[in-house]
């Protein structure tokens, strides 16, 4: 019977010595793992509480949209910055471009006017040189006895007796009826003021021989003596005359000086 039993078995005293402290080993390294196993657990455990004390996915969702806010908000800033400077730089451009436009119009009114005062200047040329063209065939005597009279006609037939007498007797200048065109006084009639007398000849060739024959006045009975014979000019050559008279003048001449010449007239 005991032969026939497997669970048995049959052992020298040597190979039993070894089981026996093979089956201590066994129970030591056991406990080994056991231990491990705790200080496992330990570690776990000291793992979980950390991670509980710290933020939950919540909370870290919201930290980080927070940031990302903020971030937004400092490039929002930086945007609304910038726009202000650039607003600035185009107010400014706006000014300098508004105020080019006012001295573009106010350049455009200043040659409008130049152009004007061009205009007015041409027209007033234009009627001087007409109105040079019309009294260049005159003369104009002063301080030559006026007819006493009434009568306009007894004054002006006694005006143009004088004048013929004047040119063929004192300045030897052959003169008819048909050399001259009118013959009338300036400005009205005052006692005791001798007009000056306006003659317009018909050819200003005759009027150019009276005047090269003025020389002749210092040889004038006294009907004729201390008259006097002048161009007919108009304002702006009276003004340019006076002007030349005066710096020659100035500069020592004397009127005598002056006697004959026609001053560029």
């Amino acid at each position: 019977m005991l032969f026939e039993c497997k669970e048995l078995y049959w052992l020298c005293s040597k190979c039993e010595s070894v089981i026996s402290v093979s089956e201590h080993g066994v129970v030591k390294n056991d406990d080994r793992i056991v231990c491990l196993l705790e200080k496992l657990l330990d570690k776990f455990t000291s793992l979980e509480t950390k991670l509980n004390t710290k933020a939950d996915e919540n909370e870290i969702y919201s930290l980080e949209h927070r940031i990302t806010g903020l971030e937004m908000r400092m490039a929002d800033d930086e945007v609304n910055d910038r726009m202000v400077v650039m607003e600035s730089k185009l107010n400014k451009v706006e000014e300098i471009d508004r105020k080019l436009k006012d001295l573009e119009g106010r350049l455009n009114n200043e040659s409008d006017r130049s152009v004007e005062a061009s205009k007015v200047v041409i027209d007033l040329d234009k009627k001087e040189e007409l109105d040079r063209e019309q009294r260049k065939k005159n003369v104009i005597i002063y301080k030559l006895n006026e007819i006493d009279s009434e009568e306009a006609e007894d004054r002006r037939c006694g005006d143009s007796l004088q004048v013929h007498e004047l040119c063929e007797s004192t300045l030897k200048v052959s003169i008819t009826e048909g050399d001259i065109a009118k013959i009338y006084r300036l400005s009205a009639r005052e006692t005791g003021k001798i007009r000056p007398l306006l003659v317009s000849f018909t050819d200003i060739d005759k009027k150019l021989e009276v005047f090269r024959k003025l020389n002749e006045l210092k040889s004038a009975n006294d009907k004729f003596r201390g008259i006097g014979i002048s161009h007919d000019l108009t304002p702006r050559q009276r003004e340019e005359v006076k002007k030349v008279y005066t710096e020659a003048k100035a500069r020592g001449w004397k009127r005598k000086n002056w006697r004959g010449r026609r001053l560029g007239l």
